[in-house]
Order: structure tokens, then sequence, then C-alpha cells
């Protein structure tokens, strides 16, 4: 028998959250739409049903951090770039 990833409702590749994601749009039928109208908050998946983790804390960080990691992401933005344009 052969295993086709389209039929699957997840990938390996899928993050956990993601696939949470996933089946609570599986659960409404496809809709989005109705996932953000959930009233199942017994679900142990319905705080996670965005995709993402509302408990988790955001990182604090200071103006400093914050330009230098601009500084790095512009860096790699220009790599990337360039790394591109020589495969073409």
């Amino acid at each position: 028998m052969e295993d086709n990833k389209e039929d699957t409702l997840v990938s390996y590749e899928t993050s956990p959250l993601k696939a949470i994601k996933k089946k609570c749009i599986e659960c409404f039928g496809g809709s989005q739409a109705e996932v953000k109208r959930c009233t199942g908050k017994s679900c142990p998946l319905y705080p996670y049903r965005f995709g993402t983790n509302p408990y988790r804390q955001q990182k604090q960080i200071s103006d400093e951090q914050r330009a230098e990691l601009v500084e790095r992401m512009k860096k790699a933005r220009m790599v990337k770039s360039e790394q591109r344009s020589c495969e073409e």
C-alpha cells in the first residue's frame, strides 16, 4: 500500500502547533472562520487552535539588542539574495 502525503492530515515536517491548527480546521469542516468562533473551551487543543502558544512569554529585549538583530537580519537577507543571484 502506497502512503500518499497529500491524504494525511499532517506530515512529519509540520510543527506541533501547526498540526493542532490543521486539526482544528479539519474539526470545523475546513473553515478557518469557524475555528475563530469555536466554543469548545473544554477541548485540550482550544488555547492552541490558532497555531500559537498563548502561554509562551515574549522575550524582553533592549533597544541595543533589537538594533543588533535588525543588522543581523539585513546581512542574512543580503547573503541570501546574493546566493540566489549566483544560482541563476
